[in-house]
């Protein structure tokens, strides 16, 4: 085994844990700006998301909740056997 010194830590510091860590920096960074910044006027974000309350569901939803479901067992996955 290679000694790097003060590198050893971060070198065996779980790249999937690193990963959580910068998810949450980049949510409280997200707020933060949301929070320091005027919000956007109505007629600029009115197209921007979609409406569920204007009617069902758009065809192919079910399928991409699946999706959805299928990678992130599969990150889990990772997370567990790596970890």
């Amino acid at each position: 085994k290679m000694d790097l010194g003060a590198l050893n830590r971060v070198v065996e510091f779980s790249f999937l844990n690193f990963s959580v860590i910068v998810f949450f920096a980049c949510l409280l960074l997200m707020y933060g700006v949301s929070l320091a910044t005027a919000p956007p006027d109505e007629a600029s974000i009115g197209d921007l998301t979609m409406n569920w309350s204007k009617g069902p569901r758009r065809a192919g939803f079910a399928m991409d909740a699946a999706f959805t479901a299928v990678i992130g067992a599969f990150i889990l996955g990772l997370w567990i056997h790596f970890a």
